[in-house]
């Protein structure tokens, strides 16, 4: 399963970053990337620092199950689990990119403080200041944990 787990991570990448830079680039002349923001050391900083890293961390525990050095873990590892992290994938890849499309061209990765962009508020961002994070962490959690273990409906089987 930790071969499904490293594809769903890139399933996410690929749609979540790619496209929606892409799109982004097609839309306004900009990636919408801002980089790293802050002095380093700072909590700022180590935000941006650690979403930068995030792509690896999440590939590290299926790597590991792949290199025989992690056992799956024996409670999720049945049918109840495996659909779980099936769910909680595909459900935090669709909120991600529903909330990416509501936020329009306000969408950023970073923060540049010289820059003015209009928030658009809807349903999606009503809730909180950074949506697009928000669902990102729901579908980070699924992808690296629960899914390593998808077996089910809304995944291949073993």
């Amino acid at each position: 399963m930790a071969g499904w787990a490293l594809a769903f991570l890139c399933l996410y990448l690929v749609f979540a970053f790619g496209l929606r830079i892409l799109a982004h680039k097609v839309r306004t002349g900009s990636t919408g990337f801002n980089g790293i923001g802050g002095e380093a050391g700072s909590l700022e900083w180590w935000g941006g620092a650690l979403f930068a890293l995030s792509p690896a961390l999440g590939a590290l525990a299926p790597v590991l199950d792949l290199a025989g050095v992690l056992d799956p873990i024996g409670v999720l590892d049945g049918r109840f689990g495996h659909q779980a992290g099936g769910g909680m994938f595909w459900g935090g890849l669709i909120s991600t990119l529903l909330a990416q499309i509501s936020m329009g061209d306000s969408w950023r990765i970073g923060v540049d403080p010289r820059e003015k962009t209009e928030q658009r508020e809807n349903r999606a961002t009503a809730s909180t200041t950074t949506p697009g994070t928000t669902w990102s962490t729901t579908s980070t959690i699924a992808s690296t944990g629960t899914s390593v273990l998808c077996r089910g409906p809304l995944c291949p089987t073993r």
